[in-house]
């Protein structure tokens, strides 16, 4: 077995906010909007070592449907990242988005235990995906025997070693 890529060291919750709307009609649906708000940082003094800082805010869906309970956190999470050949230039990518994703999914968990015992029953958070977290620009994909890059007009050779056919 190899160690992970990513490893949660710890987190803590700076707030936490569950607060029951005695207003709310128990025969709509849960909760199915969220805001998230998602804060990296890499450490100074140790470049493997890194923070997340989530905010977490549950809202009414597009259509304004009210929501059982007012919830909002705040959770930071705190990372190492192992050195790998080629990880260093991804590795704010692989924080943003598989630390985020350890962290949210703390945070569902959180806000599950605690509305469990609330006055209108437990609510489990919708998912989330961070595969494209703001601030990280998607790649494009990369193809063999492709061009790298119109600027240099090179090409990529196959794996094979063989040469492709110039156009």
């Amino acid at each position: 077995m190899s160690l992970p890529a990513l490893r949660l060291d710890g987190y803590f919750y700076e707030r936490v906010t569950l607060d029951a709307d005695p207003g709310w009609p128990a025969d709509k649906s849960p909760v199915t909007g969220v805001n998230v708000k998602v804060e990296v940082g890499q450490h100074t003094g140790q470049p493997t070592r890194w923070r997340v800082i989530m905010d977490v805010v549950a809202q009414p869906d597009q259509k304004g449907q009210p929501i059982p309970y007012k919830i909002a956190l705040r959770c930071h999470g705190f990372f190492t990242v192992a050195p790998r050949e080629g990880l260093k230039a991804d590795a704010r990518t692989l924080v943003q988005i598989t630390g985020a994703s350890m962290l949210y999914s703390a945070a569902r968990d959180m806000v599950l235990t605690l509305s469990s015992r609330g006055r209108f029953g437990p609510v489990l958070l919708p998912t989330v995906s961070f595969l494209r977290p703001e601030g990280v620009v998607p790649r494009e994909p990369h193809r063999k025997g492709t061009r790298t890059a119109a600027k240099t007009g090179r090409v990529q050779a196959p794996k094979s070693g063989k040469r492709p056919k110039k156009r």
